[in-house]
């Protein structure tokens, strides 16, 4: 009988070798027994592309969840994205299956705001950045009507 490949997933971007992401999902892997791992991957804007043709298929990687300075670039080089990665150009994460690009930074934030209790509909809210998730999140807080 064939033995299953592991399932190797990573987060890709710079700096990633302070991210918890690793700790959090291998965890996770453990606890619901699920033949996987999970790595960090320090690339810059200028080797993602040669990464994602050649690397990732050589390691077998199914997926990455994409940090910063990496979110549109990752866009420009997915076969297909979400309607919303589509609509702001980022993508935050990789299906590498089916070379499916999401973006769920927002949609992530507000609902850890609301899990937390906290409600900012008619709030005025201030968001500092420009990048991938900026946008991600300053979509979903204009559909949540915030201020």
């Amino acid at each position: 009988m064939k033995k299953l490949q592991k399932k190797i997933f990573a987060v890709i971007g710079n700096p990633v070798s302070h991210s918890k992401s690793p700790d959090i999902y291998n965890y996770l892997f453990k606890k619901y027994n699920i033949d996987g791992t999970y790595i960090a991957i320090e690339l810059n804007e200028e080797n993602i592309e040669q990464f994602l043709k050649e690397f990732a298929k050589g390691m077998n990687l199914k997926g990455v969840n994409v940090t910063m300075p990496l979110k549109e670039k990752a866009a420009t080089l997915s076969r297909r994205l979400d309607s919303l990665s589509e609509l702001l150009k980022t993508v935050n994460t990789l299906d590498l299956t089916t070379g499916t690009g999401y973006t769920t930074d927002g949609k992530g934030l507000l609902l850890s705001l609301n899990y937390r209790g906290f409600d900012i509909t008619g709030k005025n809210v201030v968001v500092i950045g420009a990048g991938g998730a900026a946008k991600s999140i300053c979509y979903e807080i204009a559909r949540a009507k915030v201020n």
